[in-house]
């Protein structure tokens, strides 16, 4: 063992070894070599190509067939889902948000600043932001403007609010 954790290795042959994240931390590696690992360990798709600031694939390239060759919407949702699904990251003790004005996306390591929480952009890859039940209770209450249906309330982001 002394041996394995002495000798500097590739994300490549850590992986042809079955080695986890988790193994990596055991053996004193920083929570950031951890989370790179884990990221290399779930990237399934080919390399994307930048574009200014903006990643980009072809939509072939995710090998999702011709979308022509679809019955329906649904078979297309199901191959998309298990696709992609090794890319869904659990919040986890490798990622976390460490301040207070953050918010942690659900199934996710994205942060995104509570400022973003209501503001009629979809920022999680589950819509949460947009969903956000505790709006009222956010450090920026003066900044939002409250609705009201019942005994729902929402404070939404002055970006939603259209003259």
């Amino acid at each position: 063992m002394a041996n394995l954790v002495a000798r500097r290795w590739t994300f490549a042959e850590l992986k042809d070894m079955n080695v986890t994240s988790q193994m990596l931390l055991l053996w004193s590696a920083t929570t950031d070599l951890a989370e790179q690992y884990a990221i290399f360990l779930i990237n399934v798709l080919p390399a994307e190509q930048r574009f200014g600031d903006l990643s980009c694939r072809r939509f072939n390239a995710t090998e999702l067939g011709n979308t022509s060759s679809y019955d329906n919407l649904e078979g297309l949702i199901i191959n998309i889902k298990n696709r992609f699904r090794t890319c869904l990251n659990t919040k986890s003790e490798l990622h976390s948000c460490n301040y207070s004005n953050m918010y942690q996306c659900q199934h996710s390591a994205k942060c995104i600043s509570q400022q973003r929480l209501l503001d009629g952009i979809q920022d999680c890859p589950w819509n949460d932001d947009e969903l956000f039940n505790e709006s009222c209770s956010l450090a920026d209450i003066h900044q939002r403007f409250q609705c009201s249906k019942g005994d729902d309330k929402k404070c939404f982001a002055a970006l939603v609010v259209r003259d």
